[in-house]
């Protein structure tokens, strides 16, 4: 957590939406920054949906349970417009979900869809580039005993891995770069290159400062994802009820005053 990206939201001004936490997001992140349990139950051990047994000490299982998948693709989503406006203040045009077909080796065709196609093309004046937006968790089982040796170990194995997919599937047109964040929020290298080189795009037309812009994209950047562990936390709770008792009556999507909306559940 010891890094700028990792902290930037601690220092956030909500002059924007983009730049607003709520409450509750706000203390979801807290915790998890100082490593407490963001959601408490009675029981020692439960035996969680995704069929693994999860401590009462475990207080980031959430982050990598795929029983609350949905609301890690939302965080994703969520990172990946909020590089999309970071570009866009940049003066750099994008669109997403490039398709790259015509453009790529003949081999990317046998390749499965995630190593031919990025989330974000983005029209830099010196080459298109492809950027493919993760998060990473430190503490999940394949990162956890090199990332606890190595500050931001994950992002780069994160990174390896991907460069490791565009190599073979080949391109002599576009530039791959892979945006990896770890979920306590550092960035990857290839991430902070591509920011830097977005600052000093936007910084060379006179009308921006480029240490202003790298501080305000970090913001937003850190922002959305505090945002978006807030979702899975959050999604995760409602499954947690589950696990911790029996005969649950979930709540109504949309509250009401009519006594009898729950006689049908």
């Amino acid at each position: 957590n010891a890094c700028r990206p990792a902290s930037a939201w601690l220092t956030t001004l909500p002059p924007s939406p983009a730049l607003r936490l709520q409450p509750e997001e706000f203390l979801t992140s807290f915790r998890l920054r100082l490593g407490v349990a963001v959601l408490h139950q009675d029981t020692d051990t439960v035996q969680c949906f995704c069929h693994r047994r999860v401590q009462n000490a475990n207080s980031d299982h959430s982050l990598t349970c795929t029983s609350v998948k949905r609301m890690i693709t939302t965080r994703h989503n969520m990172l990946v417009a909020a590089w999309r406006r970071v570009m866009g203040r940049a003066g750099v045009a994008t669109t997403r979900e490039p398709s790259l077909d015509e453009h790529m080796h003949a081999a990317a065709e046998r390749r499965p869809r995630s190593a031919a196609y990025g989330d974000v093309l983005a029209m830099l004046p010196r080459r298109l580039t492809v950027a493919d937006v993760s998060v990473i968790h430190p503490g999940a089982d394949t990162y956890v005993r090199t990332a606890a040796a190595t500050a931001g170990a994950a992002a780069r194995i994160r990174d390896a891995q991907k460069f490791a997919h565009y190599n073979r599937a080949g391109s002599a047109v576009y530039r791959m770069v892979p945006l990896s964040h770890e979920s306590y929020g550092r960035l990857g290298q290839p991430a902070s290159q591509l920011l830097n080189e977005l600052a000093s795009l936007a910084s060379s037309t006179g009308a921006v400062d480029k240490a202003r812009f790298v501080e305000s994209a970090l913001q937003e950047l850190s922002v959305s994802l505090c945002r978006g562990n807030h979702r899975i936390v959050a999604a995760y709770a409602a499954l947690n009820t589950r696990i911790t008792g029996s005969a649950l009556i979930p709540g109504l999507p949309v509250p009401t005053t009519d006594v009898g909306a729950m006689d049908a559940m």
